[in-house]
């Protein structure tokens, strides 16, 4: 079977038939034995059509490198999901490996369309578009806000209430 160009970076025990499984452990069907924080990554340019990140960037110390490797191994109009804790939320800080935290901000520091990134551009050599943002919050299930509405309102109250959001997931296209 021909593998399709995707990657799951950072991927633990979520192995994805037909991706490139990659974690820094060996674990059962992984493709890709390599620490992420260690760069480059061993992969060519301009080469995957799909990343993910799930529950991995909180995990690496220098998340503008990593940013910039995704955007080099990444093909033009790429798609990039990235999952990340919210920074003020008990699943950010009770696992003692967590060593970034994010908030809403955060992500449009690589958004091209972002006064954040238009100020700051110089922070690396990558231009993604901001396709969407998702807030997961946690009633009885997780549940993930589309709502732009509830979305406002949780933005600007969940720096006063922790707990509020428990996970960003964010969707990039990579511009080339």
């Amino acid at each position: 079977m021909k593998r399709s160009l995707k990657l799951n970076a950072g991927c633990g025990t979520d192995i994805r038939e037909t991706w490139i499984n990659t974690d820094i452990f060996l674990l059962d069907d992984i493709d890709v034995v390599h620490d992420l924080s260690n760069t480059p990554w061993p992969f060519k340019d301009n080469i995957f059509e799909e990343i993910v990140l799930l529950d991995v960037l909180e995990h690496l110390p220098n998340t503008i490198l990593v940013m910039e490797e995704i955007y080099r191994i990444a093909k033009p109009g790429s798609k990039i999901i990235i999952k990340v804790p919210y920074w003020n939320s008990s699943t950010a800080y009770g696992d003692p490996t967590h060593i970034r935290f994010f908030d809403i901000e955060t992500f449009n520091f690589f958004n091209v369309n972002s006064w954040r990134y238009q100020k700051r551009k110089y922070y690396g050599r990558f231009k993604f578009d901001l396709v969407l943002i998702n807030f997961h919050v946690r009633f009885f299930h997780w549940f993930v806000i589309k709502n732009k509405v509830i979305k406002f309102l949780l933005k600007n109250l969940s720096p006063f209430i922790g707990n509020l959001i428990h996970l960003l997931e964010v969707e990039f296209r990579t511009i080339k």
